[in-house]
């Protein structure tokens, strides 16, 4: 997952944003440097499979991917995850726009923090074809401030929130 000649050519979304820019500082092909906004990434337990996070505050915004990584030296980009937000320029944000950031999975379902666009819970139990499960919102746009990460608690079911502007929220999944 090295994006530079992946990220070219994005399908349905075009280049990163700072693609240009990183080709200007880097050459053309980016030699030694990868383009994209990659944020995070994390193995879904039990597989070959790690989800990626996309970190990009104009937009398009930042996104979900699905990479197979059973090959560490050609790994393949198998599935996309975005929301409405993430292509839709028009609409305003409080604090920071609708993209991905850190999250964690519990039985195969990734609840992650989506900055402005508050908690997103995505199954990934089939890679191939992420679904929406659910969400948690909590300010007068319909999303979240600054969501920044959402783990696990001590007891069954429930997860913290982290905002850097709010707080923390408690919350639990009721999803299956």
């Amino acid at each position: 997952y090295l994006t530079p000649e992946f990220m070219a050519n994005e399908p349905g979304l075009g280049p990163s944003p700072d693609y240009q820019t990183c080709q200007q500082q880097n050459g053309n092909p980016a030699t030694g440097a990868a383009c994209g906004n990659t944020h995070s990434a994390k193995l879904i337990p039990g597989t070959k499979f790690i989800w990626v996070t996309d970190e990009y505050f104009i937009c398009p915004y930042g996104h979900g991917r699905v990479v197979d990584a059973s090959d560490p030296y050609n790994m393949k980009l198998i599935s996309h995850f975005l929301l409405p937000e993430n292509t839709d320029c028009t609409k305003t944000y409080t604090r920071r726009t609708p993209s991905t950031h850190l999250g964690n999975m519990r039985d195969g379902i990734l609840h992650l923090a989506w900055y402005g666009a508050g908690v997103r819970a995505i199954d990934l139990r089939d890679p191939y074809h992420p679904k929406f499960k659910g969400f948690f919102t909590y300010n007068d746009t319909g999303g979240g401030a600054e969501t920044y990460d959402v783990i696990f608690g001590p007891k069954d079911g429930f997860m913290y929130a982290s905002d850097s502007f709010e707080g923390v929220r408690v919350l639990k999944y009721k999803g299956k």
